[in-house]
C-alpha cells in the first residue's frame, strides 16, 4: 500500500503503545518500541497489523464484502434456491482507488522483457473472478534503477525485520517458524557460522501459508510461518557486514515473494506513529461528482420509460403499419443498424440505404415517429445518448409485442 506515491512496510512488532492510547489531537501517536528498554510499570499493548511509511504515517488495505449467488443447474431460475449448489456466498475484496507500490529485482535482459510487457499491455487483470467485475488494474513502471552493492558496514549488532512471510525449513525438511531457524539462514548470507549469531531479542508474528495449484487443481499444504513485522535483534560474536543483506530474500519460495527482510541498527526508545488520510476512489469523490452521476442515471431511466411508452402507444394506433408482410424484416433490419451507429442522424443515414423500398418506408416511418418524441428531450444530460437510449428502448418494446412467441398479439 502506498502513501503519496511511497511504499509502506509493515509495522514492527516490536512497537507497543499504553493500553486505550489513540491519536491525539494532531494526528500523532507516540509509542514505545520494545526493543529497548522502557518503563515497566506502563501497561503495554501491541499496536496491531498494518503498515507505515518512513515518516511514520499508518496505512491499511480498505476491503469490502460483496455478495453473490450460484446460480441452480436449471438455468430457468434466476436465483438460489439452496438446492444442486445453489446458494448464497460473498467475497471480501480489496476496494477500489488504492495504490501499490513494489520493485522487481532483475538484470538487463529481464528488465527490458518486463518493460516490454507491460508497456504493450493496457487491460490488465489480476486475482480471483478477474473474467467477471474484479481485478482490474492500472500497473506502470514509474522508475528504473540500477543497483549498487553499498560500501561494507561492519557490526557486531543488528536488527532484523521481515516485511513478507518468511518460509523456513530446518535440517529436516519441514516447515519451521523457529527463530533458530531464521538465525541459520541469516548465518548462510553473511557467510559466516550460526554459532556466532544469537537472537537476543525477538517480537513474533505468525502467518498461515498455503495455496491452490492450478495446474494440478490440489490445494497446496498449509503450514505456519514466522509473518510480516516480525523483528529480530541480533548480536554477533564478531563484526559482519550487513550490506550483504541489502536488498535481500531469505528462506523459500522468495520468486513468490516471500522473506523479503530489512536490516538497520539504530534503535529509538520513542517512535510517532502518525494517522494517513483515506484516499481511495469512494472518497475521493466530492458531492458534485456523485449528484452528476445520479442525475444520468435518472435520466437514462426516464427516457427508457418513455421509450416504452411511446412504443406502446404506437402499437394501439397504427396496426396497419405492423400489419404488412415486411414489418418484421423492416423492424429487425432497424435494430441491427440501431445498435452499429453511434448517433440517429447516422442510424437514418444507413436507412436511406436500403435497397427494398417497402422496408425503407417502414423504417422511416419508424424514425419519424420516434423523432417527435426526441424532440422534447432537455439538455441536462447528454442529449445524444438519450436518443439511443430512447430509440433502443422504442424498437425493443414494438418486438416484444410484436414477436411474442414467433406470433404478433392483437394487444
Amino acid at each position: 500500500i502506498c502513501e503519496a506515491g511511497e511504499r509502506c512496510t509493515p509495522i514492527r512488532a516490536s512497537l507497543q503503545k499504553q493500553k486505550d492510547q489513540v491519536f491525539d489531537e494532531t494526528g500523532a501517536m507516540t509509542v514505545a518500541d520494545m526493543l529497548v528498554p522502557c518503563a515497566n510499570d506502563v501497561q503495554w499493548t501491541p499496536v496491531g497489523n498494518g503498515y507505515a511509511s518512513s515518516e511514520g504515517y499508518m496505512k491499511s488495505v480498505d476491503v469490502e464484502v460483496n455478495y453473490h449467488h450460484r446460480r441452480p443447474n436449471d438455468k430457468s431460475i434466476g436465483k438460489a434456491n439452496g438446492k444442486d449448489d445453489s446458494t448464497f456466498y460473498q467475497l471480501e475484496s480489496m476496494c477500489r482507488g488504492q495504490q501499490f507500490a513494489g520493485y522487481i529485482l532483475a538484470n538487463r535482459e529481464q528488465t527490458m522483457a518486463i518493460m516490454s510487457v507491460l508497456n504493450n499491455t493496457k487491460d490488465i487483470r489480476m486475482g480471483y473472478s478477474r473474467n467477471a467485475e474484479y481485478g482490474n488494474v492500472k500497473m506502470e513502471v514509474v522508475g528504473v534503477e540500477a543497483y549498487t552493492k553499498g560500501k561494507p558496514k561492519m557490526t557486531d549488532r543488528f536488527v532484523v525485520k521481515l516485511n513478507s512471510p518468511v518460509i523456513l525449513y530446518n535440517e529436516n525438511g519441514m516447515p519451521s517458524a523457529d527463530v533458530e531457524c531464521l538465525k541459520q539462514y541469516l548465518a548462510e548470507c553473511l557467510e559466516v557460522e550460526d554459532s556466532v549469531l544469537k537472537v537476543d531479542k525477538a517480537f513474533l508474528t505468525y502467518e498461515t501459508i498455503g495455496g491452490f495449484n492450478v495446474t494440478w487443481h490440489r490445494r497446496k499444504p498449509i503450514f505456519t510461518a514466522l509473518g510480516k513485522g516480525t523483528v529480530c535483534y541480533i548480536v554477533s560474536e564478531k563484526p559482519v557486514d550487513i550490506v550483504t543483506l541489502q536488498r535481500a530474500f531469505i528462506g523459500e519460495r522468495v520468486a513468490e515473494g516471500y522473506g523479503e527482510i530489512e536490516v538497520f541498527t539504530e534503535l529509538k526508545e520513542r517512535a510517532v506513529l502518525r494517522k494517513a488520510a483515506i484516499k481511495t476512489m469512494h472518497t475521493a469523490e466530492n458531492q458534485t461528482d456523485i449528484l452528476s452521476r445520479l442525475t444520468a442515471v435518472k435520466c437514462r431511466e426516464e427516457i427508457s420509460s418513455a421509450g416504452v411508452a411511446g412504443a406502446n402507444e404506437i402499437l394501439k394506433s397504427d396496426a396497419e403499419l405492423f400489419g404488412k408482410h415486411e414489418f418484421k424484416a423492416a423492424l429487425n433490419k432497424l435494430i441491427i443498424i440501431a445498435k452499429a451507429e453511434s448517433t440517429i442522424e447516422k442510424v437514418k443515414e444507413q436507412v436511406s440505404g436500403i435497397e427494398s423500398v417497402a422496408k425503407k418506408k417502414i423504417c422511416e416511418k419508424l424514425l419519424e415517429k420516434v423523432e417527435k418524441e426526441l424532440n422534447n428531450i432537455n439538455d441536462v444530460c447528454d442529449k445524444e445518448e438519450l436518443k439511443k437510449v430512447y430509440l433502443h428502448s422504442f424498437l425493443n418494446q414494438i418486438k416484444y409485442a410484436t414477436y411474442k412467441k414467433g406470433e404478433r398479439t392483437n394487444e
